[in-house]
């Protein structure tokens, strides 16, 4: 009986240790995994099969980065997560392309000047696959009194590439400001979603030179690895003479700063990959541009960065010139007014040479 009890007794201990040794002893059983997904956008961090996708996201607090996203090609992140950033990423071929600067269009009841503009708008939907046209600059000075500025932007969505319009002094020293804000809104809100990092700045704000509010339009984007700035140096003093002057904004939320605070920050992979464009030309003047002591602030922050910075394109002037402006480390290219003599726009090549970016610029006349 004794040795039964003691072979009873053993066999239960082995059966428990044998029981311990597959579930755990006082342990309960592990709960399912679930997905880790911080930021939604349907990829786990570890990756998991209970996540929409199974694959892994490379960076869980941007729902924008994840397998199978867009590589955004000039902003330092490694957005569809192949281990490749920017432009080592295949999908960010460099290949040449064009970009068109429009300047001055002026119109504002004249019948001829709404004409020039339907012809160079006409030449560039015919050119544009032969000469790789991508992008349109307007310069300012594009539209103003009653229902003009509404009509040029209809005249100008018959463009088949994306279009940019920028303010002139004209468009303020009418009282068409917030006018040409409202009118061409819907246009930068088309652009934040085909262009690699849009940024706009907020309008309105306070200027506290002229005690109101201003809506200052600038902008960037970056485009096959060009990184284009659109900025807004018109004056807001509405009067003869100094109207027609280039104003650097340099208080909180005016352009000078946001400018800064943009070339600053963007992405710089290739030299010469920053292009500028503007109405009034970045140089000194004492009629119709910068102050020298304007310009002497401006230089002073542009020649920290000549290695990155291309050229400023603008009109103002009504004529086509071309400046090397060494002191501030950039070029600078003016482009005459389609209704000054002949019709004519500038159109810019951009190609590519190891580690730089190239440039070429020709006058086109509209027949």
């Amino acid at each position: 009986m004794k040795t039964l009890c003691v072979v009873a007794v053993l066999g239960m201990a082995m059966a428990a240790l044998f029981a311990c040794g597959l579930l755990g002893c006082g342990e309960e059983e592990p709960a399912l995994a679930s997905c880790a997904d911080r930021d939604g956008d349907g990829f786990g961090d570890p990756a998991s099969p209970l996540c929409p996708h199974p694959q892994q996201d490379c960076d869980d607090s941007d729902p924008l980065v994840h397998p199978g996203s867009r590589e955004r090609c000039t902003n330092g992140i490694d957005d569809n997560c192949d281990g490749l950033v920017d432009l080592r990423d295949a999908v960010c071929e460099l290949r040449p392309f064009s970009f068109v600067v429009l300047a001055d269009p002026h119109i504002e009841g004249d019948p001829d000047h709404e004409a020039r503009l339907l012809s160079a708008l006409e030449w560039i939907n015919l050119n544009r696959a032969e000469r790789r046209i991508e992008l349109v600059l307007i310069v300012g000075d594009i539209a103003w009194g009653e229902g003009h500025l509404e009509r040029t932007r209809e005249m100008l969505d018959t463009l088949a590439v994306p279009y940019l319009p920028l303010i002139g002094d004209n468009e303020i020293q009418s009282g068409f400001e917030r006018e040409f804000n409202d009118t061409f809104s819907p246009q930068y809100e088309t652009l934040a979603g085909i262009l690699d990092n849009w940024h706009k700045a907020p309008t309105p704000v306070w200027n506290p030179e002229q005690g109101t509010e201003s809506f200052f339009q600038n902008f960037s984007f970056d485009h096959r690895g060009v990184h284009f700035v659109g900025l807004d140096w018109c004056t807001r003093r509405v009067a003869p003479i100094v109207g027609e002057q280039a104003d650097l904004h340099d208080f909180p939320g005016g352009t000078f700063e946001w400018f800064r605070q943009d070339i600053e920050g963007c992405p710089k992979p290739l030299e010469e990959n920053i292009v500028m464009a503007s109405h009034h030309p970045m140089h000194f003047l004492p009629i119709g541009a910068f102050t020298i002591q304007e310009q002497t602030v401006l230089e002073r922050f542009t020649s920290q960065y000549r290695d990155a910075l291309y050229a400023d394109f603008a009109g103002h002037y009504h004529l086509s010139v071309h400046n090397g402006l060494r002191s501030a480390g950039y070029e600078i290219y003016l482009t005459q007014s389609p209704w000054v003599a002949q019709n004519a726009l500038r159109i810019v090549t951009v190609d590519y040479e190891q580690d730089r970016i190239a440039y070429s610029s020709e006058i086109v006349t509209i027949p």
